[in-house]
């Protein structure tokens, strides 16, 4: 290596006496030729040798590769259809799709807004941790209007452009949806707990309202209330969120002060709605009512046949 630099300096040397002008080897410092020839787009001259070392090339770290996001399967069609009687249901003081501009829709609509912005709502932003689809309609005792309540509300739902709606009878003690909407009784949710080998797609109904399905609560069961706290209903619900993401999913539950197993349920759901009858439910009902309710993420009330809303329907059944 140091012959070669003595004969590079020599023939510098000859080139300056020959009246050929030179740099000297100190203008091409690591400074400039440090990062090699490229880096500042100039080239050395010709006959120069650079004894600096050349700087390393940086190791670009690999990533490793990210998983695609799981794809969100379509919602199942469902293979069975009933027809609801449209003209009792609007007779009995109900909401139907031709009675959209009235006041117990713009009522219902300011009942459902929240509920279905709490669907979207994060976490950490207040909404529900799970299950933020499933909203459970209830009431302190028999006889507030929880299954009114819960009836219009899915069907104000299924009334949206973007949303749809599903409604469950779970008041299995006293089941009541589907003779409301003037349909004979059908299998539904006890079958399914009981029966393993049932599945959802079973015991649900379209309806010829385009955007809202049903499920009845079934056989009557000795152990009805022991099944809605039981692991098969928790499952199910696990299922049924996921499977209808789509679909706002009401139950109608039983009163919270009749049965333990009505705030077992209400506390499955990602969200409750607690029906009150204005001017009769006693204030320590309520209180007792809420109080059952302190595990539930997100609690909303509604105060039922109040007098204080003048209107041509009659709240009551």
């Amino acid at each position: 290596m140091s012959s070669l630099i003595e004969q590079a300096t020599k023939r510098l040397e000859q080139l300056r006496r020959a009246g050929v002008s030179v740099p000297k080897p100190t203008d091409f410092g690591p400074s400039q030729w440090q990062a090699g020839p490229a880096a500042t787009g100039q080239q050395p001259p010709r006959g120069f040798v650079n004894t600096e070392p050349m700087a390393q090339p940086q190791r670009v770290p690999t990533l490793a590769p990210v998983a695609p996001a799981r794809p969100i399967a379509p919602p199942p069609v469902l293979r069975h259809q009933l027809t609801i009687d449209m003209a009792r249901l609007a007779a009995m003081g109900y909401l139907v799709p031709s009675n959209a501009q009235s006041l117990l829709a713009d009522l219902l609509r300011v009942i459902k807004r929240p509920l279905m912005q709490n669907m979207t709502r994060p976490p950490q932003a207040g909404g529900p941790a799970r299950r933020s689809n499933i909203v459970v309609v209830s009431s302190a005792v028999p006889g507030e209007g929880k299954t009114f309540v819960a009836t219009n509300l899915a069907m104000s739902i299924a009334m949206e452009v973007d949303r749809e709606a599903m409604l469950i009878d779970g008041d299995v003690l006293r089941p009541s949806v589907f003779s409301r909407l003037g349909l004979q009784p059908q299998i539904g949710l006890m079958d399914l707990l009981v029966d393993p080998n049932m599945k959802a797609l079973d015991v649900l109904y379209k309806t010829n309202v385009p955007k809202l399905s049903l499920m009845a609560a079934g056989t009557a069961h000795d152990r009805a209330e022991e099944l809605l706290a039981s692991t098969s209903m928790d499952d199910f619900l696990d299922e049924l969120s996921e499977r209808f993401h789509d679909r706002v999913i009401i139950i109608d539950s039983p009163p919270l002060l009749v049965t333990t197993e009505s705030r077992a349920l209400a506390e499955r759901g990602g969200q409750v709605v607690l029906v009150v009858e204005a001017d009769r439910t006693p204030r320590e009902q309520i209180t007792r009512a809420f109080e059952t309710l302190a595990n539930c993420p997100i609690v909303l009330s509604v105060l039922n046949k109040s007098r204080a809303i003048e209107s041509d329907y009659v709240y009551g059944y």
